[in-house]
């Protein structure tokens, strides 16, 4: 039988290097340029261009609620797009070195909270989980920050000394000036906190100074939405207040069991497949599901019957459902954004599992490998190898409570170079999403000369561009023109000329 004892170090860390070597291939290229990354990308070039002193764009930046994410990690990109240039690779590159950093806090968090082996077992978990892979290389801020922020709170927070509770303010208030749903993260743990302290409102002195830090911040952040919702009319009151009450009534008699089943699928990546690479190509088996639900029975069943690590099981199991439970009552619709704080919980759930429990140290090296091999295949296969056949084909599924699609990860480069290729600058799209990614993708040529919307139905010399299968009628485009669709090797777009 193997023994856990002869496995040495450099291995170890060989094989933690290889799992974040992942995060890295074709980075660049897979999946497809998505519309929210390019907007991101724009606003970028554009603050690196010094164009960040509009009043407008500032309040849009900082606020963060019309594109729903704050402006940190922008900072990060002005120097890569400036040395690296502004390209899909640059652009993304922050959210993967982001991911490796959280996955530093969990082997912290892990090793000082149980024991070395737990640890590792945390990080390898994290670097091969689907939703972790591949969110990790989606330039979406909302995605890597949140976990970086949060992981890295908790861990401070944990710590004994002051200038680590300072620190785990900074963390906590400088994610509230990411996507609206880290507000959930410190009501989590404060929440937990209070709770285990015998609901008591005492605060030690050391606690005072960071709460009030951490108060100044968020109270920042809650006054910049507000002039960000009276400058765009309301918009950014109405994300705080009226999205959150339209999901406390949504009906959670439905809402709760469809969760459930949403969050097994994001667990074992069904949904981040089908939404990157448009297909589902090889059946995926619900390993890390039902490593989830063992994890679970576990960590209860210790918590009743034994004091073995019974403090941290406790933290981390109550902080999940806390976590959990806020998103599914006050998010009106369910999206795997809003659950990743919840996913990396299930990670570190599944980890305290298989690195605590008592089993011989070769059936536990067997199952760990298992998992490591079981999703890298999953990845290996229904992300970059699908991805890679397909293109990122289009498909529409039901995703939670809402149906969702696939548009956005097709091959957009393919597109573009398509466009260079055959001369056509001027066009027309009804899809605002791709025209940020085509000038994203044009941002220094500019070459190409985009409108978009279907207002103007009348006229020549135009291209209109759209996604196969979702496109517009063209009997809608185009009143009084004739309308000439394009044989192109394009396996996503049709293109339309639209002439006298």
């Amino acid at each position: 039988m193997i023994s856990e004892r002869r496995f040495p170090a450099f291995l170890l860390v060989s094989l933690a290097a290889t799992l974040s070597v992942l995060r890295f291939i074709y980075l660049g290229s897979i999946p497809g340029l998505h519309g929210d990354e390019a907007l991101y990308g724009i606003k970028t070039y554009m603050m690196m261009q010094g164009h960040h002193l509009a009043p407008s764009l500032f309040l849009e930046w900082t606020g963060g609620f019309n594109a729903y994410t704050g402006p940190l990690i922008t900072y990060v990109r002005i120097p890569l797009f400036y040395f690296l240039g502004a390209n899909i690779f640059s652009l993304r590159l922050p959210v993967v070195i982001f991911s490796l950093f959280s996955a530093y806090f969990i082997y912290r968090l892990l090793y000082e909270t149980y024991n070395r082996r737990t640890g590792i077992i945390g990080v390898l978990l994290f670097l091969c989980m689907p939703w972790s892979v591949i969110y990790s290389r989606f330039a979406d801020e909302t995605h890597t920050t949140l976990l970086f922020f949060a992981l890295g709170g908790l861990y401070f927070w944990l710590k004994p000394s002051f200038h680590h509770k300072i620190l785990a303010a900074l963390f906590l208030g400088l994610g509230v000036f990411n996507h609206i749903v880290f507000l959930f993260v410190p009501l989590s743990f404060g929440l937990y906190f209070f709770v285990s302290n015998g609901f008591r409102l005492s605060v030690e002195k050391k606690f005072i100074a960071p709460l009030l830090l951490f108060l100044v911040l968020l109270s920042l952040r809650i006054s910049v939405v507000l002039m960000a919702g009276a400058f765009d009319s309301g918009e950014g009151i109405n994300f705080l207040f009226h999205r959150l009450h339209q999901g406390r009534e949504t009906d959670l008699f439905n809402k709760i069991p469809i969760s459930v089943t949403y969050f097994a699928d994001l667990l074992d990546g069904d949904v981040f497949y089908k939404r990157t690479t448009g297909d589902l190509s090889f059946f995926v088996v619900p390993v890390n599901s039902i490593l989830f639900a063992l994890s679970l029975v576990f960590i209860c069943f210790r918590y009743r019957y034994s004091t073995i690590y019974k403090p941290a099981d406790r933290m981390f199991f109550w902080i999940f459902v806390i976590h959990y439970i806020l998103i599914v009552i006050f998010i009106h619709q369910l999206s795997a954004r809003y659950f990743l704080v919840s996913l990396t919980l299930s990670s570190i759930l599944i980890s305290i599992f298989l690195g605590t429990a008592k089993m011989p140290g070769g059936i536990r090296i067997v199952v760990v490998f298992v998992l490591l091999f079981v999703n890298c295949f999953y990845i290996g296969y229904n992300y970059f190898y699908t991805f890679k056949k397909n293109g990122g084909s289009l498909l529409s599924y039901k995703a939670g409570d809402f149906v969702e699609d696939s548009l956005g990860f097709t091959d957009s480069v393919t597109l573009y170079n398509y466009l260079k290729k055959q001369g056509i600058v001027n066009l027309r799209t009804a899809d605002e999403s791709l025209a940020w990614i085509l000038r994203f993708l044009d941002i220094k040529e500019r070459i190409l000369h985009i409108k978009t919307g279907t207002k103007n139905k009348i006229e020549s010399n135009i291209y209109f561009i759209s996604y196969k299968k979702y496109g517009h009628k063209t009997d809608d485009l185009a009143i009084g023109s004739s309308i000439k669709r394009l044989n192109t090797p394009l396996r996503n777009y049709d293109i339309m000329f639209l002439g006298q």
